[in-house]
């Protein structure tokens, strides 16, 4: 073990910006599609421009420090499956069309706990391997209140020598909580009238690792946000109009003003025998279609025409018929 020169421990505060960079909006164009989060093309241009370099620190065994990697702060759940996967190792092989083992390629992990400078080695060997390592990936099966730090993946060879740090942020909900307040929020913007399919995001690779997943979405009432509950959270019908949950997927048929708000979707999945949650929440906004919308036009009958309808209809349920003034045509009952 060994200690590092910096405090790892610094720079969480900037985390909060995470779910902007898992879904990023247009606000010119009002697309609201997926963006890639920018630090992740930063890094491929970094590892272009230093690469070569790393090969000095190679021969004195250092390493090609990138420091904490604020923007892909990885948040997960107290109790819930968690991913840390090491950038480097993917884009390494990319650039040099090698494998782990046809380069001499070594990943290694360590820890530092947070608010400590003290770097170890990840315990695999925990009982039931709650901790495991799958080529570039650490996987938690679950990731627990104490998993909080940061994740330091040092990828070398006897030429390269790189490392890069990933801090993991481990959140407690509420009791009965789907979500937090601050944090695990994905924001996304439809545009009205549209057509539009979600995901619940930031789960596919749990889904691919496990047996028998399935996904519920409920809509958020609008006080358990701010109560950091959901509890009466109201699960997503098939027989909607407008919204339905189809094949795990929340389906806007047709984009409405009403559905604005939050909406929960909770996968269970089976690994190793044992059955988990993931818990994501996303907070739908909603923005005019482009071009601008026109006010209606009234056709018929003309804005200046009196004309007579008879009113009347049966009905055997508690409805309350009125005519209402509408663009300056005379009403009467």
């Amino acid at each position: 073990m060994k200690e590092r020169g910096k405090a790892l421990g610094q720079g969480e505060s900037g985390a909060d910006g995470l779910s902007e960079d898992w879904i990023r909006r247009d606000s010119d164009t009002c697309t609201g599609q997926l963006r890639m989060p920018w630090s992740r093309a930063v890094l491929v241009l970094w590892i272009l421009a230093c690469v070569a370099a790393t090969e000095t620190h190679s021969e004195s065994g250092q390493c090609a420090d990138w420091e904490v990697d604020i923007i892909n702060t990885v948040k997960a759940y107290h109790g819930e499956p968690a991913e840390i996967s090491c950038p480097l190792f993917l884009t390494y092989t990319k650039l040099h069309d090698s494998t782990e083992h046809g380069s001499g390629l070594t990943l290694m992990w360590y820890k530092t706990r947070q608010n400590e400078d003290l770097e170890e080695p990840i315990n695999f060997h925990q009982a039931g391997n709650r901790i495991t390592k799958e080529v570039d990936t650490l996987w938690f099966w679950p990731v627990f209140a104490n998993d909080s730090g940061h994740y330091t993946c040092i990828l070398r060879n006897t030429t390269y020598c790189l490392q890069v740090t990933i801090p993991l942020l481990v959140i407690q909900k509420g009791l009965n909580g789907c979500h937090s307040i601050q944090e695990m929020v994905f924001p996304v913007e439809l545009i009205l009238g549209e057509t539009r399919f979600l995901s619940c995001p930031n789960t596919a690779a749990f889904s691919k690792s496990s047996i028998n997943s399935t996904v519920a979405w409920y809509k958020v009432p609008s006080k358990g946000r701010n109560e950091d509950r959901c509890q009466g959270g109201q699960r997503v019908g098939k027989d909607e109009d407008t919204m339905k949950e189809i094949e795990g997927k929340l389906v806007f048929l047709v984009v409405r003003e009403y559905h604005r708000g939050d909406y929960t979707c909770i996968v269970t999945m089976t690994q190793r025998d044992h059955q988990y949650n993931l818990t994501r929440t996303v907070a739908v906004s909603l923005c005019a279609s482009q071009p601008d919308l026109k006010p209606p036009v009234l056709i018929q009958p003309k804005a200046d025409q009196q004309i007579e309808v008879e009113f009347g209809f049966t009905h055997n349920s508690l409805v309350d018929g009125r005519w209402e003034k509408c663009a300056g045509i005379k009403s009467s009952d």
